[in-house]
């Protein structure tokens, strides 16, 4: 039965795993630069709001706050996202070996 059992679930193929982990953390780390660069950014134009002509506004400043509010819980929700997928991957595993 165990033999039935193997053959019915598909294989894991960890090098796909692997893989695909690896493109989700260039994706986060890609993701986490873009960030970093707006909130330098936004910083670089708190600091020399003195020194403008224009002053950013309270609205855009929230509105770009909001932005990176939205990027970070949608790295959050990839991230989440794909470990439960690895996670199930895993459990699958799991009961073929028992």
């Amino acid at each position: 039965q165990l033999q039935k059992v193997k053959q019915q679930c598909p294989p894991i193929d960890f090098d796909n795993i692997m893989e695909t982990d690896l493109a989700r953390q260039l994706h986060e780390i890609e993701e986490q630069e873009q960030n970093n660069l707006l909130e330098k950014t936004l910083e670089l134009q708190l600091s020399q709001h003195d020194n403008q002509p224009y002053r950013m506004s309270d609205d855009d400043m929230k509105k770009q706050l909001k932005q990176i509010e939205i990027v970070k819980q949608s790295e959050k929700n990839e991230q989440q996202r794909q470990y439960n997928k690895i996670l199930q991957q895993l459990k699958q595993y799991e009961k073929l070996e028992i």
